[in-house]
């Protein structure tokens, strides 16, 4: 069976004072990339970045 992981860090002021605006863009970009790369695209782990461009999670899937 097939699993994707995603992990998000919300400790860094890119989360502050409304985190879930924050996570919302971050996963809107992990959509899109998987819009254009598909589940390939994360069989190696993916970095996930805030708005200030620090990594903050991965996404990756496994048992593929």
């Amino acid at each position: 069976m097939s699993a994707l992981h995603i992990k998000i860090t919300l400790d860094n002021s890119a989360f502050k004072p409304y985190p879930e605006v924050e996570v919302g863009r971050i996963l809107t970009v992990l959509a899109r990339r998987l819009d254009v790369m598909g589940l390939e695209g994360l069989q190696t782990v993916a970095s996930l970045v805030d708005i200030n461009g620090n990594k903050v999670g991965y996404a990756k899937v496994t048992g593929a």
